[in-house]
């Protein structure tokens, strides 16, 4: 989903984003591009990635699963990380450096 208005009207801006942006969504979406660009993934690569920010012990935290197959889906890797919501980068980074390393 996209939404376009003018570069000029930041006030009709300012209004479209606390209309419009979700925290908790932004949060995974954040996570899951990060672990897709850091394992390079493209249209063609069995690569995948779901997040979503969940009640912990401590409040709100962020789960990401993953997984990345080769081509002929014979080898796996599936890893699954947990962080603060506010470092959603930092654990799609964590992530796939994790999947990376096996």
């Amino acid at each position: 989903l996209a939404v376009e208005c003018r570069a000029a009207d930041a006030d009709l801006q300012a209004s479209l984003r606390e209309a419009l942006e979700d925290p908790a969504t932004r949060a995974a979406v954040t996570a899951e591009r990060r672990v897709l660009a850091d394992l390079e993934a493209g249209c063609l690569a069995p690569v995948g990635a779901l997040a979503e920010v969940v009640e912990g012990d401590d409040g709100e935290e962020l789960w990401v699963r993953a997984v990345a197959l080769s081509p002929d889906g014979a080898l796996s890797v599936r890893r699954s990380a947990t962080g603060p919501v506010a470092d959603a980068d930092a654990v799609g980074r964590r992530l796939a450096a994790e999947m990376v390393e096996d």
